[in-house]
């Protein structure tokens, strides 16, 4: 059974036979049991969905995705996980015909919106992967991010470009970031038309309590800096799908929003709501950086250490 994963047709049961799985005889649907591979057991305890490739560990009532099963398994970061999938069990590559067809689905039948995600990948896969400019390196970032992130530099936009993934790390849409050259800029984010945020970047968060930030930077210098359970609104609000996953997969939210007039309202608001339903804290930024992207590298544990609960909206 296949399903799509970064961008390509997986074989489950052969990715589960590669990481050493023995599938049982004991099946409930698509579900399969079998011995699991973080325990000794005698009888099987951990079952694997062999149509998308979820599983639970009844040890320890964890669960997750295939991809986060290969990082649990040969103990790499979730990028590696996705470049060992696509290099060890890639069946075949979307076609545009087949991405269109995909991206319809996911927009809801907004062909308007399918059809501007499809140009915005061909803009980006005509990119170079070698090339990048100078400041985004400028502003910390290394190489490495750069190839996790999947970053490239479109030179006639003067501007960087990187697709946003879901939980599978398959393309969902597109970020345009242009470059301040110290002009005024009508807007530095772009997005594809009717383009709809989720997490950023979903594919790669681990942890059990994230950090919300609101800009993709802000997100990529944290996971730079050892902090995987970064993620960008891609905003400074949340949308309902947002919602629903921070509903279906935690209970503890951080906040870092902007350090402006604007990010603080915002932070206001999302207390507000989300004080209903998680434990909520908050992370408090130097007076001296508009955004956690500022903080250097040195300080950032110094600055993610302020982080207090929230209990009631006027603890802010």
């Amino acid at each position: 059974m296949t399903t799509l994963i970064a961008d390509v047709e997986i074989d489950i049961p052969e990715v589960l036979e590669e990481l050493g799985i023995v599938l049982t005889e004991r099946a409930r649907g698509d579900w399969v049991d079998t011995l699991c591979p973080f325990h000794p057991e005698h009888n099987p305890s951990f079952s694997v969905n062999l149509e998308h490739g979820g599983w639970i560990d009844r040890h320890s009532s964890e669960t997750g995705g295939l991809l986060a099963l290969v990082a649990l398994i040969l103990e790499i970061d979730g990028a590696a996980a996705v470049a060992w999938l696509r290099e060890h069990r890639a069946v075949i590559h979307e076609s545009t015909a087949a991405l269109l067809a995909r991206l319809y689905k996911i927009t809801g039948g907004d062909d308007e919106y399918a059809e501007s995600l499809v140009r915005w990948n061909e803009v980006y896969e005509a990119l170079s992967l070698d090339t990048m400019e100078q400041y985004f390196f400028d502003r910390g970032f290394t190489p490495a991010t750069m190839r996790q992130f999947e970053v490239r530099y479109d030179e006639e936009d003067d501007s960087l470009i990187f697709p946003v993934r879901d939980g599978q790390a398959n393309i969902v849409g597109f970020v345009r970031r242009r470059i301040d050259r110290g002009l005024p800029l009508a807007r530095k984010y772009l997005y594809p038309s009717g383009f709809r945020r989720t997490f950023f970047p979903l594919h790669l968060y681990r942890g059990v309590a994230p950090l919300l930030v609101e800009g993709p930077l802000d997100a990529m210098w944290l996971h730079q800096n050892g902090h995987a359970n970064a993620l960008a609104m891609l905003g400074a609000d949340l949308v309902q799908e947002q919602r629903d996953w921070l509903r279906a997969h935690v209970k503890q939210i951080a906040l870092c929003l902007d350090n402006d007039k604007a990010g603080r309202q915002s932070t206001k608001t999302l207390v507000g709501q989300l004080i209903r339903n998680y434990g909520v804290s908050l992370v408090s930024l130097p007076v001296d950086v508009k955004d956690i992207q500022e903080v250097a590298a040195e300080r950032l544990s110094e600055v993610l250490a302020t982080v207090r609960p929230i209990l009631l909206p006027s603890d802010l």
